[in-house]
């Protein structure tokens, strides 16, 4: 996908979000926002993972609750815009993690990041950092591996679920 597109989801997100005054923002039914900018839903849904592991935006998926006995959405996915930040400045962030925790453990975190679409995430990375300090390698990749199968839309997918299944808390 063309970071062009990216570029117009962006400004589709950032237009709602001007409109709704809410924080996080809910686009509304995504078929109705696909056909108001005249593109298709999944490219849409595509487009917004994408902002989402480029850490333009968080996601902040859909709660289920049961309903006669069956699992059903109770609204779609809500939309957070993070702050934009210059090319050095995202560096700098991740410079800060290398010189405190090193280099080649950093790129073992935002590698383990990526597994669960946020490798521009400084913050998700400094999660991996001390998990990869307090559980041996092979333990958080383990972790991560069985999380980053879940759904994209899973509310699971996140390093708190992951820090759940080192800790023996969360089932695996």
């Amino acid at each position: 996908m063309q970071k062009s597109f990216w570029l117009f989801v962006y400004l589709i997100v950032l237009h709602k979000a001007q409109i709704d005054g809410n924080v996080p923002i809910w686009l509304g039914n995504l078929d109705a926002v696909a056909k108001e900018f005249h593109t298709n839903r999944s490219t849409l849904i595509q487009a917004l993972t994408e902002l989402k592991r480029a850490n333009l935006i968080e996601i902040f998926p859909s709660e289920k609750k049961k309903v006669n006995g069956r699992w059903q959405r109770e609204f779609t996915n809500r939309y957070l815009l993070n702050p934009v930040f210059s090319e050095r400045q995202r560096q700098n962030r991740f410079d800060d993690l290398s010189k405190k925790f090193g280099a080649e453990t950093v790129a073992q975190a935002v590698k383990l990041a990526d597994s669960i679409d946020e490798p521009e995430d400084p913050e998700v990375a400094r999660q991996f950092v001390s998990f990869l300090r307090s559980y041996s390698q092979k333990e958080v990749e383990k972790a991560t591996a069985i999380v980053s199968r879940y759904s994209r839309n899973n509310p699971l997918r996140t390093p708190a679920y992951i820090r759940g299944i080192l800790e023996g808390e969360a089932v695996s």
